[in-house]
C-alpha cells in the first residue's frame, strides 16, 4: 500500500484533530451540514483469580496493567471514560458472593489519568469471572441509555477467560440489542481458549462491536488502545452518511454496523484503502454496496481539487485475509455497484471490508455499507453444516432451506420412530436449480439416494425405514456435476413426512 497523504490519512495528527474534516473552503458547506455525536467509553477490566497466570514471561494482571496505562496516556484529557473492575474484591471462594464482584472504579467524567491508573494499580486478582453481571452492571453505569439521544455508548470487556458464574454473557449482550440500548461492546481474549473466545465473540457480534484475541501483554496493550481510541472518536451524520476513518492493515480494521451508510472522512488516492471489518454468521449473505456521489476528486501532495469524473471501489476479504470479490464504480456520478458473498457453516466469522479502489482516487464523500441478509436452515437462525457430524436436528415436517455458490450441502438429522416409514421430499424454488437427496441411517448405511429429473424438480424419496431407531440423515445437495446447478442462489423446501409402513 502506498504512504497516506496528510489529506487522505494523517497519522501524526492527534484524535482531536482527526474530529474536524473542514480543512478546506470546498467542503464548508457539507462541514456546516454535519451533526457532531459525542461518545463515552467505559473498559471493563479482568481482575480474577485466573489473572495471576503468565503470560509473555509476566502475570496477566501486570500486562493488563500496563496496558492500560499505555491507553490512558493517549486518551485527550477532556473524554469521558470509565473504568469498571471485575473479581477484585473477594476470593473464588464462597462462589456466590465472588460472583457479584464487580466494582465502577472510576465512573464518567472528564478523564483523570492519576487517579484511572492508581485504581487499576491497585487492583489484586482473587476471583470468579461474572462476565454476564459486570456487563449488565457496565450498561447501567450509562444511565438511561436511551435518553442519550446522539451520544455514543461503547463498553470494551477485556477477559483471560470464559464466564464461571453460570451467567450467560451472550444474552445479555443480545438482550441490550433487542431492547434497543444503542450499547456496543467491543470484547478482547487475552490469551484464552476457544470456549472462551467463542463466548468473547458472541457478544461482541450481539452488539455490533468487535472481538480482538490478544495472546500477550504488547497485543493487548495494542488492542486495548485502539478500540478506545476507535470508540472516542467523535462520529458525524451528514446527507453523505455517517462518517468513519478505517484501519491501514487487516489487524486494524475498525468494526462496523450493518445497514448503516458511511463515508470516509478523507480522500483516497488510488490503490489506498481503509480496513473494516464486521461479524457474519453462518447462514448470512453480506452484501457490501459502494455509491459514487457527483463529484469525483484527483489528490496532489496536500491539496486536491474536485472533477466531474467519479471512482468508486469497495472489496469482501474472507477471514481468512483471502479476497473475494470486489465492486467497482467507473467514472458514473451517483453510480451504484454491489457484492454478494454468501456465507455458511464452514466459513464465517469477521470479514474484512476494504474501502478504496486501484484505478482512480476516491472522493471521500462515496457512500459505502454492509448488510446481513438471514438465509438460516430450518428456521435454526444458522446454517445446516456440510458434514453429518454437526448434521442440524429436525423435526418431521416442512422446513425451508438455502443452498448458494458457498454452501453447497446441507446435512439434517432426525429421530425416526423403527414403527413408521418415512418419505423425503425436497424441491428448489428455483427452475433453474438442480438438487440431489441422499438418505442414510445411523451406521452410515445408504437408504436412498436420488437426482432432480430436471432443473427446478423436486427429488422425493419414499417408503424409508429404520426398524433400529436411532438417526436417520438427509444431505441436500446442488448437483455436483451441472455448474449450472452449483451457482443458482435459491431456496428449497424439505418435506419428512411418516408413514405407516406398507405391508
Amino acid at each position: 500500500m502506498e504512504s497516506s497523504l496528510p489529506v487522505a490519512k494523517p497519522s501524526h495528527l492527534s484524535t482531536r484533530a482527526r474530529r474536524y474534516t473542514c480543512l478546506f473552503v470546498a467542503v464548508l458547506a457539507a462541514c456546516i451540514a454535519t451533526t457532531v455525536h459525542a461518545a463515552r467509553v467505559e473498559i471493563v477490566l479482568d481482575a480474577s483469580g485466573s489473572m495471576r497466570g503468565a503470560a509473555g514471561g509476566i502475570s496477566k494482571m501486570e500486562a493488563a496493567k500496563q496496558a492500560v496505562r499505555t491507553t490512558v496516556e493517549a486518551i485527550d484529557a477532556g473524554s469521558s471514560v470509565a473504568l469498571r473492575l471485575y473479581g477484585h474484591r473477594l476470593p473464588a471462594e464462597p462462589k456466590e458472593p465472588s460472583c457479584h464482584d464487580t466494582e465502577l472504579a472510576i465512573p464518567f467524567g472528564p478523564l483523570d489519568r492519576a487517579r484511572f491508573v492508581a485504581a487499576v494499580e491497585a487492583a489484586q486478582p482473587l476471583g470468579q469471572t461474572p462476565l454476564a453481571h459486570a456487563l449488565e452492571q457496565a450498561a447501567a453505569d450509562f444511565g438511561e441509555l436511551g435518553e442519550l439521544g446522539d451520544e455514543a455508548a461503547v463498553v470494551i470487556l477485556v477477559s483471560d477467560g470464559e464466564e464461571t458464574c453460570d451467567g450467560d454473557p451472550e444474552a445479555v449482550a443480545c438482550a441490550f440489542a433487542e431492547r434497543g440500548l444503542g450499547l456496543t461492546v467491543h470484547t478482547v481474549g487475552f490469551d484464552v481458549g476457544e470456549v472462551a473466545r467463542q463466548q468473547l465473540q458472541a457478544v461482541a457480534r450481539c452488539t455490533g462491536g468487535e472481538y480482538r484475541d490478544a495472546g500477550d501483554a504488547a497485543a493487548l496493550a495494542q488492542s486495548l488502545q485502539q478500540l478506545t481510541q476507535a470508540g472516542l472518536l467523535v462520529e458525524k451524520d451528514s446527507a453523505y452518511g455517517r462518517e468513519i476513518r478505517g484501519g491501514d492493515t487487516y489487524d486494524q480494521a475498525v468494526a462496523i454496523a450493518p445497514a448503516i451508510e458511511y463515508r470516509l472522512d478523507h480522500h483516497q488516492r488510488k490503490n489506498q484503502y481503509d480496513y473494516f471489518a464486521v461479524e457474519a454468521k453462518g447462514g448470512q449473505k453480506l452484501v457490501a454496496t459502494i455509491q459514487t456521489v457527483e463529484k469525483g476528486v484527483v489528490v496532489r501532495e496536500d491539496d486536491f481539487r474536485e472533477t466531474d469524473n467519479p471512482y468508486g471501489g469497495i472489496e469482501v476479504h474472507a477471514p481468512d485475509r483471502k479476497k473475494i470479490a470486489n465492486a467497482i464504480v467507473i467514472g458514473k456520478p451517483n453510480g451504484q455497484n454491489s457484492i454478494e458473498v454468501p456465507t455458511s457453516h464452514e466459513r464465517s466469522g469477521r470479514f474484512f471490508v476494504l474501502v478504496g479502489n486501484a484505478f482512480q482516487d476516491q472522493h471521500k464523500d462515496a457512500r459505502f455499507k454492509v448488510e446481513l441478509v438471514d438465509q438460516f436452515d430450518a428456521g435454526s437462525g444458522q446454517d445446516a453444516p456440510a458434514d453429518d457430524e454437526q448434521a442440524l436436528r429436525i423435526a418431521p415436517g416442512e422446513h425451508e432451506g438455502w443452498l448458494n455458490a458457498n454452501d453447497q450441502i446441507d446435512w439434517y438429522v432426525f429421530e425416526p420412530d423403527p414403527a413408521m416409514a418415512y418419505e423425503v421430499r425436497v424441491r428448489p424454488a428455483h427452475d433453474g436449480k438442480l438438487v440431489r437427496v441422499t438418505v442414510t441411517d445411523l451406521d452410515g448405511v445408504q437408504l436412498a439416494k436420488g437426482d432432480a429429473p430436471n432443473p427446478g424438480a423436486a427429488v422425493r424419496l419414499r417408503d424409508l425405514r429404520f426398524p433400529d431407531g436411532g438417526e436417520g440423515y438427509i444431505k441436500v445437495e446442488g448437483h455436483p456435476v451441472l455448474t449450472v446447478g452449483r451457482k443458482i442462489e435459491t431456496t428449497y423446501s424439505l418435506q419428512l413426512t411418516p408413514k405407516p409402513p406398507t405391508p
